[in-house]
């Protein structure tokens, strides 16, 4: 009878264990390495970690962090600390999560391993085989370089953009693939994806990617962010090959200059009028034409007209008291001002015309255009002189005969009749 009771409670304690061990919540967490990996001095990487339930109930409020020291620095905006509400146990399909943290590393660190070590908070419960702090490996010397041959885009327009990357480091980069982005989608490639791949770069050398660039019509004028990114392979100083990230950004402008086009209006009482149309993709601000000095024409009273701002397809009329200069008997200008301006087709019909406004970059700009002109004939009466001395003008002169001739005719013909009358 004594042995069936040991028996019995022998089995109630196994029970006992057996359900204790499936209450129990169980907790792994493991490393799953760093992007890039070097990191390089300066930069950010990438630490990611896994998170596991190995237990059989549901975990709740798990909060991971990290404890950093020189030189691994908590990037500005980056969260200090991962809090998981809710993590299924093993038995169902969302019993694992992956966690990512960005961390920074100061420009002066030297090359080596760095301890990153990490804070957990959760209560009761029972960290399996976990891991307590992450290493991460620094170069301090970047392997490549990135850069980019244009800095503007206009708007709707096509434009070829080349990224060179130079190897500078001392071995030679493998399996190299370049991509970049804009986050908004304003800026994409035209013919091709954004992803190009090399398949080896020396020391020393550089290789040259061309992309077809265009910014959408509506884009607003500005400076936008190009988000570069170069993997690569290269061997350490143990003969492993290792895999490498390169990340920058980039700035490029869209917007900036614009075109004009300028042409003859009209010419009327010593107004000369000039049509000023915005041509191109961006607006043009502070408007001003500008008649300078020069050799074939001279501006009576005000040499400039200020219009102000002036949007993409927009156009106005500014008017100038232009006059011609007098020419010599080759056509050169010879100088002086005539007294009336004549209408000439000849090279020296071309007005310069300077317009000067602000691009939308802030930048001041200046461009020059040569616009043909016709000014409006002013007719100068001829004279005559008469025997009395007096400077008559043709035209009068010639009217003034032709009613003598009218006259003298009609006394012709009525003398004539006279004769037979008397008959």
């Amino acid at each position: 009878m004594k042995i069936t009771h040991v028996g019995m409670l022998l089995v109630l304690c196994m029970s006992l264990a057996s359900a204790d061990i499936y209450e129990i919540p169980t907790i792994t967490l493991s490393t799953l390495g760093q992007t890039p990996d070097p990191a390089v001095a300066g930069g950010i990487v990438e630490v990611k970690l896994q998170l596991e339930n190995t237990g059989y109930i549901e975990v709740n409020n798990i909060t991971i962090g990290l404890d950093y020291e020189y030189p691994l620095t908590q990037i500005p905006g980056e969260p200090e600390s991962i809090t998981i509400k809710t993590l299924a146990p093993k038995s169902e399909d969302y019993g694992t999560t992956n966690l990512i943290f960005k961390v920074g590393i100061d420009p002066t660190a030297a090359e080596g391993e760095y301890k990153l070590k990490i804070t957990r908070k959760a209560e009761g419960i029972t960290w399996y085989d976990s891991i307590e702090s992450v290493t991460i490996r620094v170069t301090g010397e970047e392997f490549a370089a990135l850069a980019l041959d244009t800095t503007e885009l206009q708007p709707g327009e096509e434009t070829n953009v080349i990224f060179t990357i130079t190897n500078t480091g001392d071995a030679p980069l493998q399996n190299l693939a370049f991509s970049w982005v804009e986050e908004d989608g304003t800026i994409l490639p035209i013919g091709s994806d954004n992803t190009q791949y090399i398949k080896q770069l020396a020391v020393g050398k550089n290789k040259n990617l061309d992309y077809t660039m265009v910014a959408d019509m509506d884009t607003d004028p500005g400076l936008y962010k190009l988000d570069l990114k170069l993997e690569y392979e290269v061997l350490d100083s143990s003969g492993n090959r290792v895999k490498s990230a390169l990340n920058r950004e980039i700035g490029i402008i869209v917007g900036g200059q614009t075109s004009f086009d300028v042409t003859f209006s009209e010419s009327s009482e010593g107004q000369t009028s000039l049509s000023v149309a915005n041509i191109g993709n961006n607006p043009a601000l502070a408007v001003t034409v500008r008649v300078p000095e020069q050799d074939s024409y001279s501006v009576s009273g005000s040499t400039a007209s200020i219009i102000g701002n002036l949007d993409s397809g927009d156009y106005t009329i500014v008017s100038f008291q232009i006059i011609q200069k007098a020419v010599m008997k080759d056509g050169s200008p010879s100088g002086k001002l005539e007294d009336t301006p004549f209408s000439r087709t000849n090279q020296y019909n071309n007005l310069k015309v300077l317009i000067e406004y602000t691009d939308t970059t802030g930048e001041r700009q200046t461009i020059e255009k040569l616009v043909p002109i016709q000014f409006k004939t002013t007719k100068n009466m001829r004279t005559t002189k008469t025997s009395s001395g007096l400077n008559l003008p043709w035209e009068i002169v010639g009217i003034a005969l032709l009613l003598l001739m009218v006259i003298g005719f009609f006394l012709y013909k009525r003398f004539k009749k006279k004769p037979s009358d008397n008959k």
